[in-house]
């Protein structure tokens, strides 16, 4: 197969895989104008780091030609400051320790409200454990913000068991950047022939009912909730074990579950007559 083929069959599945983005813009309003020339600033990184990756010169004419971004949009795209984290917001490693440790749940694994200082286990003592470079207040301010805790006089009980904020649109966009590209990374190192492929894959069945999609929902919530509480409770185990040892290493384990209506058989039984049973 060559190299031009192979190009075209990529492109032809990543605009499938673009589709519900797409679709999402539209709804916000953004247009194709407005997101081909936001587009140059993905293509101006992704050339770089792979010039980067190459060992090869810096320079804006080579990142012009691996890219196709014009060498004037180059050059400012070089000398702007765009600052796009794709960390967990401490907010987010507090509440998930909240969910993992036992000092800090009840029997079913829920979240038991904290006091929000003193000793463990407190409030103040947990956000403490992820980071002492933010004060604990400004991380109980944002919970809250965020609806997923409240303060009962001086304890601090908690309102989700899991951290996904129903305020807060810019949180939830960071988190579909942050899981969508993920998933995205794990499936096109496997493309390029990845030595030992990360785990991407699913399973998919047609013809359902709504009941059975109940069903099989229901199902993925209670695996997820095992597997959360496992890969925590590792990973939390792992991170303390290797912060003596500076690690440069991150990981990301996910899950997701989507349903709709299939196309495919709605089209068929509209062509279906209408005395056919």
């Amino acid at each position: 197969m060559t190299d031009e083929k192979k190009s075209d069959i990529f492109l032809n599945y990543a605009l499938q895989a673009l589709a519900p983005v797409v679709q999402a813009a539209i709804r916000e309003g953004i247009t194709y104008p407005q997101f081909a020339q936001a587009l140059k600033s993905t293509f101006f990184d992704a050339a770089k780091k792979e010039l980067e990756d190459r060992d090869s010169r810096l320079t804006d004419s080579a990142i012009s030609i691996l890219s196709g971004v014009h060498r004037k949009d180059v050059k400012v795209l070089g000398q702007s400051n765009r600052q796009l984290s794709r960390h967990l917001s401490i907010a987010s490693e507090v509440y998930t320790r909240w969910l993992a440790s036992p000092d800090t749940t009840d029997s079913f694994g829920a979240p038991i409200p904290l006091p929000r200082i003193g000793p463990s286990p407190s409030f103040e003592t947990l956000a403490y454990s992820v980071t002492k470079n933010v004060h604990p207040r400004t991380v109980l301010e944002e919970l809250i913000r965020l609806r997923l805790v409240i303060l009962e006089d001086t304890v601090v009980v908690p309102q989700k068991s899991s951290f996904v904020p129903t305020e807060g649109y810019a949180e939830m966009a960071a988190f579909m950047a942050n899981n969508l590209g993920d998933h995205a990374a794990a499936a096109c190192a496997n493309l390029a022939g990845q030595e030992i492929p990360f785990l991407e894959q699913s399973v998919f069945a047609d013809g359902l009912t709504e009941d059975s999609v109940e069903l099989l929902a229901v199902l993925a919530r209670q695996s997820w909730k095992r597997i959360f509480d496992d890969a925590v409770a590792l990973a939390a185990h792992r991170c303390a074990r290797d912060e003596p040892l500076e690690g440069n290493k991150r990981m990301r384990l996910g899950v997701y579950f989507y349903a709709c209506d299939d196309e495919a058989n709605t089209n068929e039984q509209q062509k279906l007559p209408k005395d056919t049973k």
